[in-house]
């Protein structure tokens, strides 16, 4: 097929491999409708691709894109639709166990810093969005920032009365500081909700799920919108 597509088209094509399974991610305007440059999925080698989540965005907090790796190295373990399923328990016990340790200020600050490149001067900001407060603190004490510069900041108290309260730029934090645990949570059940999106769970669904003591698997019957499965099982199974 490779041979004939490249003597029709005149045009080099190269196979980088063959999917078990790749689940297509909609766009964030549009909720139903699946793109191609957001997704994830795992060939028969077992090497995983992930293309546009969270893991692969650059002001993603580290700490976030590590739970999310360890949530796609569990689906990844899938190789048809059913697995993918039956995987599924297996991250709501992920993100409980990992919930418990940010809530319990167990998370390394640095590993929580949030990148933001500035898009203009520190004091052309107007309104106090956490990267402009932060750009704001910095200017303050003699960095001179400019914009296409990158901050480093951690989220304190994101609901303070005190702007300056609200973030802190990860060169002024210690150990003395304690970071918002809920609003990373939200960040985290946010990025979670990302890559079980095909599994038919939203961010409301997946909190529900934490509170249950034992994970329920989910009904064979609910549609894996955007998954596609080249898997020979499930082409039987279609049949």
């Amino acid at each position: 097929m490779l041979a004939e597509i490249t003597e029709r088209t005149g045009l080099p094509i190269v196979l980088e491999g063959v999917y078990d399974w790749v689940a297509f991610l909609p766009a964030r305007e549009h909720e139903k409708i699946g793109v191609p440059n957001r997704y994830f999925g795992v060939f028969r080698s077992g090497e995983i691709k992930t293309r546009g989540i969270e893991l692969r965005r650059g002001d993603t907090a580290p700490w976030i894109k590590a739970v999310q790796q360890q949530a796609v190295n569990l689906l990844a373990a899938a190789h048809n639709r059913q697995e993918f399923f039956e995987q599924v328990p297996q991250v709501i016990d992920l993100i409980r166990d990992r919930l418990a340790e940010l809530r319990a200020q167990q998370v390394d600050y640095h590993d929580l810093a949030l990148t933001y490149r500035l898009t203009r001067d520190p004091q052309a900001y107007r309104h106090n969005t956490l990267n402009a407060i932060v750009a704001r603190q910095l200017s303050q004490r003699g960095v001179s920032l400019h914009p296409s510069e990158a901050i480093r900041y951690v989220i304190t108290d994101a609901k303070a009365r005190d702007p300056n309260a609200r973030a802190r730029p990860v060169d002024l934090m210690d150990s003395s500081y304690d970071y918002d645990a809920e609003k990373y949570a939200e960040l985290l059940l946010r990025a979670m909700a990302t890559i079980l999106q095909p599994a038919g769970l939203d961010q409301e669904q997946i909190e529900q799920r934490l509170t249950q003591r034992q994970a329920q698997p989910l009904a064979w019957q609910i549609p894996l919108n955007w998954f596609v499965s080249l898997n020979r099982r499930d082409f039987a199974k279609a049949s």
